[in-house]
């Protein structure tokens, strides 16, 4: 999982105005970055994040007209699952699973990047890269369990 590899998800999204549409390419975009992470040192499992990826996507309703907070709402959403599912993502580990303590704060964080972004200083690749950073840094923290006595957590990263 790097920002640099969800830049370059969300730099392929297609351009549309169906809302729909770009929830689904946002959430596409987010899971193969997701598909980079690894919870206490375990891959996740190829396929595994289909549910994931279909609970953020009516989530992300109305990001048209609140950006910020629809985004922060889908990812929340897609780590519910991912928590929900743990051993089955992360194969080998068991609840619990803790998402990361910062997802609440991930809409504020948005605040100075989107001013940037709209400002026309920085060109597509540098405000993709821009967003993914937020999105990357407030998706550290994670926790999953690995089995043992007692069980050992570890990150998810």
């Amino acid at each position: 999982m790097t920002p640099n590899k969800l830049a370059s998800e969300m730099e392929k999204m297609p351009l549309t105005e169906d809302e729909l549409k770009s929830a689904q390419a946002f959430a596409d975009a987010f899971t193969a970055y997701f598909y980079g992470a690894a919870g206490a040192g375990v891959a996740v499992t190829p396929g595994s994040l289909t549910p994931a990826t279909k609970a953020m996507v009516p989530a992300l309703s109305g990001m048209s007209k609140s950006g910020a907070a629809s985004i922060q709402a889908g990812i929340t959403a897609f780590w519910g699952v991912v928590c929900g599912a743990t051993p089955a993502i992360f194969i080998g580990t068991i609840p619990p699973c803790t998402p990361p303590p910062t997802l609440g704060g991930l809409a504020a964080a948005f605040a100075s990047v989107f001013v940037a972004n709209t400002s026309g200083a920085l060109d597509k690749k540098q405000s993709m890269l821009a967003i993914a950073t937020v999105i990357h840094t407030n998706n550290l923290g994670g926790i999953t369990t690995l089995p043992g006595v007692p069980p050992v957590p570890g990150p998810i990263l």
